[in-house]
C-alpha cells in the first residue's frame, strides 16, 4: 500500500504536568488531590476484560458468553474481575428509524440486553464501547449529539460500564465528555465512565470520569508495557478511590511477551493503581497466564483502599528502576525492582527512599512468602525485563492513611495540541460489520505529550482507506524529493506540526518548539546531525543554518512518526 503524508487534528490540548514530591524528614508528606467524580463506582481500580486487544472486530454473541463463563470458571472472578466489555464493531453501521443505536443483528441476533442480561446472571457486570464523535475508530456511529439517547439506550440494556473513545471529534473535548457524563448520570444507573482519548488531555478528567487513558494504544511487546508505564508515571497525583489513570489494557497471555515480561507488565500495573482489563482469550488461557492474572498479593496492591498510585523512585539510567507504592497500615510499602536491561541484575531498594527506617520485614508478592527482616535497605537478582515485588513494613517512618491528604507543587509543563492520524485500510469483500481479524497499530514515543498515529486494519472487508479530516490542518509542509543536501522549500513551518508516512522528505522550519519525538525512523537528520528513535529537547538542538533547521526524514515502515511541539 502507498503511504503519503496525511494529518489528522483530533485537536486536544494536552497539559503535561510534573510533580515536586515534597519529601519529610522521615518519609513522604501529604498529596492534595484534585476534584474528583463521584458516582459510587469504581473505588477500587476497575478488573475485567475487554474484547479489542484479542479479536477486535471478530466479536459476536457466542465469544461473550463463553468468556464470562470462562471468567468464572478459571477463578477471575473470585480474583476480583468483574467486568465483561466489548469494543468497537458492536453496533449496526447506521443507527435506527428513530435515531437509536442498534446492534449487529449477525453478531448479536438477540441484541445487547441479551448478552448482558447473560453476563450479569454469572455475577458479573458488562460494559459497551462508543465514542464522543460522529463515529468510532472502525466507522460505527458515534455518540456526538446523541449522548442523552446513548446513555438511555446504554442504561435500558443493563451497561454497566462505558469505553468512551476519542475518534471523528468534531466537538470541544470538555464539552463532549461533560455532556456524556451528565447523560451517563441522569439515566439513574450506577455506570463506569472511562475516557479513551488516548493522552490525560484535560486537568479536568478526574471530575469527568472514573479513569482515563495517560498513554497511546499498547501493544503486545515489553517495549510498548515500559513506555506506557513511564508515560503514566506523569500523572500520579490524579489517581485515587473513584478515578484512576489508565495506562490501557493488558496484553497478559496474547503471545508476543514471556512470562517474565508478563508478569513485569501486570506487576507495574498493579504498583499503578491501574485498572487491570485483561485483553487475552479468557477461554485458553495456559495455567502460567491465568496464575499472574489471579495473584492475590499482587493484586491487593492495586486494589489497595488508599488508591495511592505508585511512582518511580530510583533509576541508574540503565534500566534498572526501584519503584514504590504506598499502602494501607502502618510504614507500609509496596516496592517494584524493574530490571528493564538485558541482563539479570542484582537491585538494591533503600528504606531511606522510601521515607522508612530501621529493619522492615520484607515479603515476596509473587510467591506468598515472607523473606524476614532487613535493616536499612533489601537486594534481590531481577531477571532481564523482569519484576521482583515485595512488600515492606517497617517500624520507622511516616504512613498515611485512607483519609490522609497529600501535598503536591504541580508545574505546567507544556500545553499543546497535537495532530493525530487515523486509517482504516479494510481489504477483501465483507462489510465492516462483519469484519474480523483486525489489529490496532499506534506507534509513540516516551513522551506523554507526544502525538501518536493510530492504524487500524481490519480484514476482511473492502480495499479502502479513510483518513478523516474534521477540522483544516496547519501549516502545510512541502516536500522535495531527490537525495542529497536538504534545500529550503517554498513553505515555512512552524510547531506544532505531526508528520508520517513511508519516504523522503524535506522541510525547512523557523521553529521546531520545546521538543521533537521520533520513532521508527531509519534516518532522521537535523542540520545533518542523525538522531533516531529519540525524545529531544529544545536545548539539545543542533544550531541554525541560516536560521532555520532543516530536517530530513525517511522511515522503511508503514508508519514512522515524527512530530515537533
Amino acid at each position: 500500500m502507498n503511504h503519503k503524508m496525511q494529518f489528522l487534528t483530533k485537536s486536544l490540548t494536552l497539559l503535561a504536568l510534573t510533580a515536586a514530591l515534597i519529601v519529610g524528614a522521615l518519609g513522604l508528606q501529604n498529596i492534595q488531590r484534585a476534584q474528583a467524580l463521584e458516582n459510587g463506582v469504581a473505588r477500587t481500580p476497575p478488573m475485567g476484560w475487554n474484547s479489542w486487544n484479542k479479536f477486535g472486530c471478530g466479536i459476536n454473541d457466542a465469544l461473550v458468553r463463553a468468556t464470562a463463563d470462562a471468567m468464572v470458571s478459571s477463578g477471575m472472578q473470585a480474583a476480583g474481575y468483574q467486568y465483561i466489555n466489548i469494543d468497537d464493531c458492536w453496533s449496526m453501521t447506521t443507527r435506527d428509524a428513530n435515531g437509536n443505536l442498534q446492534a449487529d443483528a449477525t453478531k448479536f441476533p438477540n441484541g445487547i440486553k441479551a448478552v448482558a442480561d447473560y453476563v450479569h446472571t454469572k455475577g458479573l457486570k458488562f460494559g459497551i464501547y462508543g465514542d464522543r464523535g460522529t463515529s468510532t475508530c472502525a466507522n460505527f456511529p458515534g455518540s456526538y449529539g446523541h449522548e442523552a439517547q446513548d446513555a438511555a439506550t446504554f442504561a435500558s440494556w443493563g451497561v454497566d460500564y462505558l469505553k468512551y473513545d476519542n475518534c471523528a471529534t468534531v466537538g470541544d473535548m470538555q464539552t463532549d465528555l461533560t455532556n456524556m457524563r451528565n447523560a451517563l448520570a441522569a439515566t439513574g444507573r450506577p455506570m463506569v465512565f472511562s475516557i479513551s482519548t488516548w493522552w490525560m488531555s484535560l486537568p479536568t478528567f478526574p471530575d469527568l470520569g472514573n479513569m482515563w487513558r495517560t498513554t497511546s494504544d499498547i501493544t503486545d511487546s515489553f517495549s510498548s508495557v515500559m513506555g506506557n508505564i513511564d508515560m503514566n508515571n506523569n500523572t500520579a497525583q490524579y489517581a485515587g478511590p473513584g478515578h484512576w489513570n489508565d495506562p490501557d489494557m493488558l496484553e497478559v497471555g496474547n503471545g508476543g511477551m514471556t512470562d517474565t515480561e508478563y508478569r513485569a507488565h501486570f506487576g507495574m500495573w498493579a504498583m499503578a493503581a491501574a485498572p487491570l482489563i485483561a485483553g487475552n482469550d479468557l477461554r485458553s488461557m495456559s495455567q502460567a497466564t491465568v496464575n499472574i492474572l489471579t495473584a492475590p498479593e499482587v493484586i491487593a496492591v492495586d486494589q489497595d483502599a488508599l488508591g495511592i498510585q505508585g511512582t518511580k523512585v530510583t533509576d541508574n539510567g540503565s534500566g534498572l528502576q526501584v519503584w514504590a507504592k504506598t499502602l494501607s497500615g502502618t510504614n507500609t510499602k509496596a516496592v517494584a525492582l524493574l530490571n528493564r536491561s538485558a541482563a539479570t541484575a542484582n537491585m538494591t531498594v533503600n528504606w531511606s527512599d522510601l521515607g522508612l527506617s530501621g529493619s522492615a520485614t520484607v515479603r515476596d508478592l509473587w510467591a506468598r512468602a515472607d523473606l524476614g527482616s532487613f535493616s536499612g535497605s533489601y537486594t534481590a537478582s531481577v531477571p532481564s525485563h523482569g519484576i521482583v515485588l515485595v512488600k515492606v513494613v517497617a517500624g520507622g517512618g511516616t504512613s498515611l492513611t485512607a483519609t490522609s491528604t497529600r501535598t503536591f507543587t504541580l508545574t505546567p509543563i507544556i500545553s499543546v495540541t497535537p495532530t493525530r492520524t487515523l486509517t482504516r485500510t479494510p481489504t477483501g469483500g465483507a462489510s465492516p460489520t462483519n469484519a474480523a481479524s483486525p489489529t490496532r497499530t499506534p506507534t509513540g514515543g516516551a513522551s506523554p505529550t507526544s502525538g501518536a498515529s493510530l492504524t487500524r486494519t481490519v480484514t476482511p472487508a473492502m480495499t479502502n482507506t479513510l483518513t478523516r479530516t474534521p477540522l483544516p490542518v496547519t501549516p502545510t509542509i512541502t516536500p522535495t524529493s531527490g537525495a542529497g543536501a536538504c534545500s529550503p522549500v517554498t513553505s515555512t513551518i512552524t510547531a506544532p506540526f505531526t508528520f508520517d508516512g513511508a519516504g523522503s522528505f524535506c522541510w525547512q522550519s523557523s521553529n521546531l518548539g520545546s521538543y521533537v519525538n521520533s520513532w521508527n525512523l531509519t534516518s532522521l537528520t537535523i542540520n545533518a546531525v542523525s538522531y533516531t528513535n529519540v525524545y529531544l529537547a529544545s536545548g539539545s538542538y543542533p544550531a541554525k543554518i541560516n536560521g532555520f533547521w532543516y530536517v530530513r526524514y525517511a522511515s522503511s515502515v508503514a508508519w514512522g512518526h515524527f512530530e515537533a511541539k
